[in-house]
C-alpha cells in the first residue's frame, strides 16, 4: 500500500512540475536603451552620458554641451543657482527651478520679453538641463532625436 501511495505522489509531482513552465508569466523582451543624437547648428555634439529626457511636454537637453557647441561661455553661480551664457552677441541667465527665459543683446541695451515655457531648468547629477525652446529663443538650431538600436 505504501508503494502505491508513493508511486501516486511521484506521478502527481511529475505532472505538476511539468505544467509549471506553462503557468509562468510570459517574459517581455528587453527593449534596447534609447540612443540619442544631438546636432547643434548642423554639427553632432557628444553627450558624454548626459542624455536628454522628456519632462512633461518638453524635451530637456544638457545646457553646457549645447551652449559650448554654440560658442557660449558657461558660468555657474552657486550662490543663486544660476547659469550665465555669453557669446559676445547674446547673453542670458537661467536659474534652476525658475521658468523664466530671455535673450539680451551683449553689445547694446535691450532684451526680449521674459518667456515662460512651462518647464524650469533642472539640475540632475551635477548637470543642468533646459528645455529645447531656450535655443530657439537664442536663434539657434538644435536638433535632438531618439532612436532604439536593435
Amino acid at each position: 500500500m505504501k508503494k502505491k501511495i508513493l508511486g501516486l505522489l511521484c506521478a502527481v509531482l511529475l505532472l505538476t512540475t511539468a505544467a509549471l513552465p506553462a503557468l509562468a508569466a510570459p517574459v517581455a523582451p528587453i527593449s534596447p536603451a534609447p540612443a540619442w543624437t544631438l546636432e547643434v547648428e548642423g554639427k553632432a555634439v557628444e553627450l558624454q552620458g548626459k542624455l536628454p529626457y522628456q519632462a512633461g511636454e518638453h524635451l530637456m537637453v544638457p545646457l553646457r554641451a549645447v551652449a559650448e557647441a554654440l560658442g557660449y561661455t558657461v558660468e555657474w553661480d552657486g550662490a543663486t543657482h544660476s547659469i550665465v551664457l555669453e557669446n559676445g552677441v547674446y547673453n542670458t541667465k537661467v536659474t534652476i527651478g525658475e521658468d523664466r527665459y530671455f535673450r539680451a543683446n551683449s553689445k547694446m541695451p535691450g532684451m526680449t520679453a521674459l518667456q515662460n515655457y512651462g518647464q524650469a531648468p533642472e539640475l540632475k547629477n551635477d548637470t543642468t538641463f533646459v528645455p529645447t525652446e531656450l535655443w530657439k529663443l537664442l536663434n539657434c538650431t538644435v536638433k535632438v532625436e531618439e532612436s532604439n538600436i536593435s
